[in-house]
């Protein structure tokens, strides 16, 4: 089962209209979601991986980004954290070795 948001089948359409609200500096979304991860409190550590220098460095500059209260608010309308269910990865048992 893939993640995603119940009773959708996918991303929900009115996350993407706060995408805009979030990006007033024209941040990149690795950005913000790395921004809203270190918002969730002291013990969250974002692990981002990356294989180009370009990327590593947007995403130490999402350090620098602090999300007001109103956008953490619309976050947290657009996609409740209860509506949200399913395993990360599919499951490998079903690959052909």
């Amino acid at each position: 089962m893939k993640t995603r948001v119940l009773g959708t089948g996918g991303p929900r359409p009115g996350l993407h209209g706060h995408v805009g609200v979030l990006r007033p500096r024209r941040r990149e979304r690795a950005q913000l979601a790395l921004a809203w991860l270190l918002a969730q409190g002291d013990d969250v550590v974002p692990i981002p991986g990356t294989k180009r220098l370009a990327y590593l460095e947007e995403n130490a500059a999402a350090a620098d980004v602090t999300l007001t209260a109103e956008q953490l608010d619309a976050l947290a309308r657009a996609v409740p954290a209860d509506a949200v269910r399913g395993a990360r990865y599919p499951s490998m048992s079903e690959v052909e070795r």
